[in-house]
Order: C-alpha cells, then structure tokens, then sequence
C-alpha cells in the first residue's frame, strides 16, 4: 500500500510539471569548420535525467528540450571538447547555431558508474576514469583486463598466459573486492569473485572506473571499486570486422555492429580467440607440453527502443565459453622441484547474463526506471584427482525514481533485491550431496545531488542492506566437517559523500578540486562459508577518505591529476592455518 501510495503521488505530481517543448537544432564543428558526424549532444539542467542525442552525418542535432527553465548544452567526442552553451528554454523549436570543438587531452562523456543518474564525467565528484573505445582500439587491447592496467590505482595481475587467472585489486585490496557491471548487469560470482581474463572489449564503447568503495550505490562486493563496461548501441549504422593471427598460434576473429533507425537502436558483437600458448615446446628435461592451449567464445546482444520523451526500453543479452588447459609448473628443475607436465587438468566457463530494463518519464521532472537480470556462472574442471563442476546464479530486480525538487536539487531513491545461489562439488552435505549456499539481499538506497553556479557539486547518498542466507545443512566429512548453520541475517548501513569545486571553471585551464568519504562491504562468498565451521563469520568492511586535485594545462591539451587517499579494510575473511591460536575457527575475521 505504502508503495502504491507513492506512485500514485508521484503520478499526481507529474500532472503539474511542464511538458517538453519543441526541439532545439544546431551543428557540431571542428576547429576547421568542417562537420562532426557521430557526437554526443548532452542536455543538463532540465530534470533528473541527461538528455542525449547524436549528431548526423552532416553534424546536425535535434534535442527535446523543456519548456521552461534554464539548461546548458555540451557535446563529447574523444580527442576534442567544446564549450558548455547556457540557454533559456521556450516553447517554441530554436536553433543555436554551431558548436565548435577544440582539440583537447580531456573529452566530455556521459558516466553511470559515479552516482544513482547519468551524470557529465566533468561534474564527478568521485575518482572516476574512463577508458574510452578509441583508446583501446588505438592500443590493440583485446582483453579488459589489459584496458585496466593504465588506471591509477588498479593493479592487474595474471598469473600466466593468455587465459591465465586474472585478478584486479584495487588501492591494495583484494580481487573480489572489484564489483564488475556488463551493460548494468551484475557479473561477479557469488562473494565478488571475478576471472577478468575472459572478458572481451570487442565492441566496447567504454570502460568506466570508479575508486573507492561504492556500497551507497550498489551494494554488497563494491568494497574497493566498481567497474562498468559499456558496450556500442545506437549512433549512426556501422560495422567492423577484424581477422588476426600471431606467434603462439594465436587466431582471433570478430564482427560487431551498432546503429539506430529512427526510435529503435542495436548492439551486437561476437568473438572467437584462441591461443596454442606453449604447446608442442618441450622443457629443459626434454617433455613435451600439450595442455597449454586457450580458447574463448563471446556474444553479446543489444537492441531497444527510445522515445522522443525520454521513455525508452532495453534489453541485452551477454554468453561467453571459454577453456584452457593447465599443464602446471614447468621450467628448469635443478633440484627436482617439478615432477611433470600434467596433461590432464583442464577448466571450462560457461557464462551468461541477461537483463530488461525500462525508463518511463512522468512529466520533466520525475522519471522512474526498473531493471531486472538473471546471471549465471558454471564452472567444469578435470582433474588427475577427479572432475568437479560448481555452478553461480544471480536474479536481481531493481525500481529508482528520480526527482528534480528545485533548481540544481535532483534526488534518486528505490529498492533492490537479489536472490543468489553458490553450490559445487566441493560443497557437500554428506554421502557427496551437494547442498546451495543461499541469500537474499534487500537494498534501500536514496542520494541526494546539489550543484551551484556550475562550479560546486556535492552528491550525498546512503543504502541499508539487508543481507540474510538461508539454513546450511551440516557436512560430516572428515576432510573439512562443518556444522549446521542456522539462518543468519545482516543488516548493514553505507553512506558516501562526495564533492568538486572548480576553482577555475575555464574549460581550457581549469583546475578542480574533490574530496570523498564511504563505506563499503562484502559478504562472506559460497567458499567462504563452505569451507569454514564458524557460524558467525562476519562480512569484509572498507572506510575511505580521498581527496584530490585536477588540473587542465596547455589551454586543454594536457591534464594532471593527483589523489591522495586511505584505506581501512578490516574483518577481512582469513584461512587461520599456521595461526591456528588465533582462532577458534578454520577461518575467522581475524586480519
């Protein structure tokens, strides 16, 4: 009823808000005069939500505009920037001429990864980086994890060859402590576990990095940082195709496309790489290596619909399979420390996400959107030992609304709730029955965000998680016997705020200044609780403070950047092993 009430509320206000109003036309230029096909115009300051559009061939644009109030147009295209243009709304369609670009190290682009709305990555208050598409195909990068290697504070590490375990730790914390988003869907396994070797940046369109913890926007797992890869859909038709071979027997294909007709838009893209890697080598002792080899698959789907009001529906739909062999140890061997090549233990991915997702508007200054995904991740591994198979699956629903409450005043408030399942083989109950770890997440979150004169921004938000796992049968094995775990429920509150002050709002030299404080947490993950007897084991937490300073220099086409920041992670999730008086438990919240 609660819920209901509200709604109808909301509906009742829009009634009363101004409508959009006739659109507002113009053309994108180079410093030479020439037109710039394919660049993003951005509407600010006429609600909740950015407006966007992309210009045609010829450089043209056509936006929908409020019918009262003020906004500011600005355009983004990599390599180049332009001034923002402050205009008064009418009621009647106006044209404001030509936009030109400057050549510039720093391009505006729209980031979803710094605050509960789209918002201009210039008016971030938080430690944002984006890896745009141009970027990487500029670098040849095939891989995120490659992408990721030049943002300050994430380090990438791989533990060997193509396909090789891959790990990103960020500001000195652990690899699940990244909350990875594919196209808004969540992609971490159950705990925040995440192999950032498979994933493939064909047909990104960009790669944003957000540091620091995020648990006032998302929730359980953002404890260190979030990354959000955003895939090519809409834009002018086009598509590429891309053929290569290399040393190592390497061999990668793929095909994408991204385009729009009229008020439908589409995304799509497939790979295929595959790597012998040090097959058919022999070591110094004289065997041959055979289960060296890699190969991936990869597909994604994008297509929706987007009204001239700001009403827009979305679906996507992500698969990837991938293999590789693991040989082991191998090289020199003076002291008879490798006993061999293991020609036999292989693993196998078979990953999908899918999602719907839908944006109704409610006049200009109320929208609300819903999203809802399902993911799974299945893992099958072979072994001299044995086969083993372990499985993660995610179902999410989540309703925001988004208020414009008074000139530079926007609010964001929903719900989310999560309901996940780990099992493996490796879980059992007894006689080898193989028993689900299961949760359910409930999320409330609102954030408030307040701007002045185009200089300050301050962004203030808060969720509380409710975080309950179900009953876990007792495992009796000799090996690792584990209890019986009633339910447990954790109620957890993270706030975070955030603030950017251009002490020189000069587009060319300015100099900005920000600071940020927030929370974060992680709940024990599907192998935390399997392998532990302690019924109590408490979520990871993270406290972070930042502040930094960024300066742009050589009237735009060089900018510095510099943070300083502390980390605090504690109740960090520990195997006691050789400190085994530390703890009751095999593992404990002891670091």
């Amino acid at each position: 009823m609660r819920f209901r009430s509200l709604f109808i509320f909301a509906i009742c206000i829009s009634a009363c808000l101004p409508a959009y109003a006739g659109p507002v036309t113009g053309r994108v230029v180079d410093p030479d005069g020439r037109a710039v096909p394919g660049a993003q115009v951005l509407l600010l300051g006429g609600g909740p939500a950015l407006q966007t559009t992309v210009t045609n061939a010829r450089g043209e644009f056509t936006i929908v505009s409020p019918d009262t109030g003020r906004y500011e147009l600005r355009v983004a295209f990599d390599g180049f920037r332009a001034d923002p243009l402050v205009v008064d709304a009418a009621p009647t369609a106006r044209d404001v001429g030509s936009l030109t670009m400057s050549v510039s190290a720093f391009s505006e682009s729209v980031v979803v990864s710094a605050a509960q709305v789209e918002i201009p990555l210039s008016k971030a208050s938080a430690s944002v980086t984006v890896v745009t598409g141009a970027e990487i195909e500029a670098r040849q990068v095939v891989n995120v994890s490659e992408a990721l290697r030049t943002v300050p504070g994430m380090t990438v590490v791989s533990t060997g060859a193509a396909g090789a375990v891959t790990g990103v730790f960020p500001r000195g914390g652990e690899s699940n402590f990244t909350l990875l988003f594919i196209d808004g869907i969540q992609a971490n396994t159950f705990g925040g576990e995440m192999d950032f070797a498979h994933l493939s940046t064909a047909n990104v369109d960009r790669i944003e990095v957000v540091r620091g913890p995020q648990s006032a926007l998302y929730g359980s797992n953002a404890i260190g940082s979030v990354v959000r890869i955003v895939t090519r859909r809409g834009g002018r038709p086009a598509a590429s195709g891309t053929i290569e071979s290399g040393s190592f027997g390497t061999v990668r294909t793929s095909a994408a496309t991204s385009g729009s007709r009229g008020a439908l838009e589409w995304g799509g893209s497939a790979e295929y790489l595959a790597s012998d890697g040090m097959n058919d080598r022999r070591t110094p002792s004289g065997e041959a290596i055979t289960n060296d080899d890699y190969a991936r698959r990869s597909a994604s789907v994008s297509t929706g619909w987007r009204g001239p009001d700001g009403r827009a529906l979305r679906a996507d739909l992500y698969y990837g399979r991938n293999q590789r062999g693991f040989p082991g140890p191998f090289g020199t061997n003076p002291i008879g420390v490798y006993t061999g090549i293991d020609t036999v233990s292989r693993g196998r991915d078979d990953n999908w996400l899918t999602s719907v997702a839908g944006t109704l508007p409610m006049g200009t200054r109320v929208r609300t959107q819903a999203h809802a995904s399902v993911a799974h991740q299945g893992n099958t591994f072979d072994s001299p030992f044995g086969g083993s198979e372990s499985y993660s699956r995610r179902v999410t629903a989540r309703v925001q609304s988004d208020v414009t409450l008074a000139r530079h005043v926007d609010f964001s408030a929903g719900v989310e709730l999560q309901r996940e399942r780990a099992g493996s083989t490796f879980i059992p109950a007894g006689e080898s029955r193989e028993v689900p770890v299961k949760r359910t997440v409930a999320g409330y979150f609102a954030e408030g965000r307040w701007s002045a004169r185009g200089r300050l921004f301050v962004t203030a938000g808060v969720r509380v998680d409710d975080i309950r796992r179900d009953a876990l049968d007792a495992d009796p094995s000799a090996f690792a016997p584990r209890p019986a775990f009633p339910a447990n429920t954790v109620v957890s509150t993270n706030p975070k705020i955030s603030a950017a002050w251009f002490i020189r709002p000069d587009a060319g030299s300015f100099t900005k200044v920000r600071a940020s404080a927030g929370t974060g947490i992680r709940p024990p993950g599907g192998f935390d609780i399997a392998f532990t007897d302690n019924p109590s084991l408490k979520p990871e937490r993270s406290v972070s403070v930042e502040a930094g300073i960024d300066q742009a220099v050589a009237n735009g086409r060089g900018l510095l950047e510099a943070t300083a920041f502390v980390n605090d992670y504690d109740d960090l999730i520990v195997a006691v092993g050789s400190f085994r008086g530390s703890s009751q438990y095999r593992t404990d919240n002891i670091s």
